[in-house]
C-alpha cells in the first residue's frame, strides 16, 4: 500500500511539473515569425530557417510555406541568430535578434543570388521587432530599463506607467495590491499578473499577490495591453509577465547599492513650521546576482540576494502645551481638582520658542470661559510642542 501511494504521488508530481512547463511554454516564451523573398520581391518557399541561441544553445528550425512565411514557437527569451538558406541563393544570417516573453517578433529575409557557400550577415534592426502577424499590442521592458530607470518601489510593474495607454489611478480608487494602474480606461482589477507564466493574482483585493522587488533578479517585464491571445485569459485590461534571469553559457555577475539618505533631503515644511529639525532616514538596499554554465548548452545556475536595512528616527507627535505664562494662569485657579490634575499631567513641560528663538510656534489662547458670577476668566496661552521619537 505504501509503495502504491508513493507511485501515485510521484505520478502526480510529474503531471504537475509537465503541466507547469506546458503553461510556461505558452505564456512566457516568445514567438518568431516572418516572410522570405528574393531580390525581386517574390516569395521564396522551402527556405530552411534556423534560430540559434548562443546564450542557451537552443536550436529552433522551420521551413517556409508556399507563401514564403515561417513561424517558430516557444523560444526562450534572449538573443538569437537567425539563418535563412535555400538552394541557388546566398544564405542570410541575421544576428542579435531579441526575443521577448509573450511577444511575437518579426524577422523577414531577403535572399540574393549566390552559392550556398556565400553568407550575407546583417544585424537585427528595431523595425524587425514589430508584430506584423496579429493585432496584439504590448511592450517588453528589459534589463536596461529595469536597472537604470528611477522608480521608488523597486517593482518593475511601476515602469508600466511610462507606456502609452497606461494611467496611474487615484490612491483612493486603487483597491488592489501592488502597483495599481488602468490600461485603456479599464479598472485596475482587470489586470492579470504572471510570474514566468504562472498566476500571481490576489483573489481577495485583486492586483499582485507577490510583488518582486529584487533589482537584479528580473530579466524583463512584459505587458500586453490589447488583442492578446485567449491563452492568457482572465485579464480584460492587460497581461503582465515577469521573466526572471537564468544562467547562460557566459558567466555574469553584478552587485548594487541604492542609497536613500535624509542628509541630502530638504526638511519638510510642516517640520519647519513647528520648529523641529529634519528626521533621520537612511535606507541602503544591497544586492547581487551571479549566473553561468554548469554544462555548456545544457545546465546553468543562477543566484541572487537583496537586503534592505533602514535607520530611522521618527518625528514625534505634536501637541498644544501651555507656555510658562499659561501655567501661571492655571495656577491662579487653584485650588481646583481638575486644574491640579492638568498641571500634574504636564510634568513641568511648557511650550518652547521655535528653533530660531522668534517666539511661540503657532501661538493660541485657549479661553477659560466665565466663572459662576459671569466674569470672564481670560485664557491660557499655549503653543505647539513636538514630542521626539526614535526607532
Amino acid at each position: 500500500m505504501i509503495v502504491r501511494n508513493f507511485t501515485r504521488l510521484v505520478g502526480a508530481l510529474v503531471f504537475v511539473l509537465a503541466t507547469s512547463l506546458a503553461t510556461l511554454a505558452q505564456t512566457s516564451n516568445g514567438t518568431l515569425v516572418g516572410a522570405v523573398t528574393d531580390q525581386t520581391g517574390a516569395v521564396v518557399p522551402n527556405v530552411d530557417v534556423k534560430a540559434v541561441s548562443p546564450q542557451f544553445g537552443e536550436v529552433h528550425e522551420a521551413t517556409t510555406d508556399t507563401a514564403g512565411t515561417y513561424r517558430l514557437e516557444s523560444l526562450q527569451p534572449g538573443i538569437y541568430s537567425v539563418t535563412f538558406t535555400a538552394s541557388g541563393l546566398a544564405a542570410l544570417r541575421v544576428g542579435n535578434v531579441v526575443i521577448s516573453a509573450s511577444v511575437t517578433t518579426t524577422v523577414n529575409g531577403e535572399l540574393q543570388l549566390g552559392t550556398v557557400a556565400t553568407t550575407v550577415t546583417v544585424e537585427a534592426g528595431a523595425a524587425q521587432v514589430i508584430d506584423t502577424q496579429s493585432g496584439q499590442l504590448g511592450e517588453s521592458l528589459g534589463t536596461m530599463e529595469i536597472e537604470n530607470l528611477p522608480y521608488t518601489s523597486f517593482n518593475p510593474a511601476e515602469l508600466a506607467l511610462t507606456l502609452p495607454g497606461v494611467q496611474e489611478t487615484e490612491s483612493n480608487n486603487n483597491y488592489t495590491e501592488g502597483i495599481s494602474f488602468s490600461v485603456n480606461g479599464t479598472r485596475p482589477r482587470a489586470n492579470n499578473f504572471l510570474i514566468e507564466g504562472q498566476d500571481d493574482n490576489d483573489y481577495g483585493l485583486q492586483g499582485q499577490a507577490y510583488q518582486p522587488t529584487n533589482l537584479g533578479a528580473i530579466q524583463e517585464f512584459t505587458i500586453l495591453t490589447n488583442a492578446y491571445s485567449a491563452e492568457f485569459g482572465r485579464g480584460g485590461g492587460s497581461v503582465s509577465n515577469y521573466i526572471y534571469k537564468t544562467g547562460t553559457n557566459d558567466f555574469h555577475a553584478q552587485a548594487w547599492e541604492v542609497n536613500q539618505d535624509s542628509a541630502v533631503a530638504a526638511n519638510d515644511a510642516a517640520n519647519k513650521f513647528i520648529g523641529i529639525s529634519r528626521p533621520l532616514y537612511v535606507e541602503n538596499t544591497y544586492g547581487f546576482d551571479i549566473g553561468g554554465p554548469v554544462m555548456k548548452d545544457k545546465l546553468f545556475f543562477f543566484a541572487t540576494g537583496q537586503w534592505d536595512p533602514i535607520a530611522q528616527r521618527a518625528t514625534g507627535s505634536t501637541f498644544y502645551y501651555p507656555t510658562a505664562a499659561g501655567v501661571t494662569t492655571l495656577q491662579s485657579l487653584l485650588p481646583n481638582n481638575n486644574v491640579q490634575l492638568l498641571l500634574s499631567s504636564l510634568a513641568g513641560i511648557v511650550s518652547p520658542e521655535d528653533a530660531e528663538g522668534n517666539g511661540l510656534v503657532n501661538p493660541q489662547c485657549i479661553a477659560l470661559g466665565k466663572d459662576s458670577m459671569g466674569n470672564d476668566r481670560g485664557c491660557v496661552q499655549a503653543g505647539l510642542f513636538a514630542r521626539s521619537g526614535v526607532r
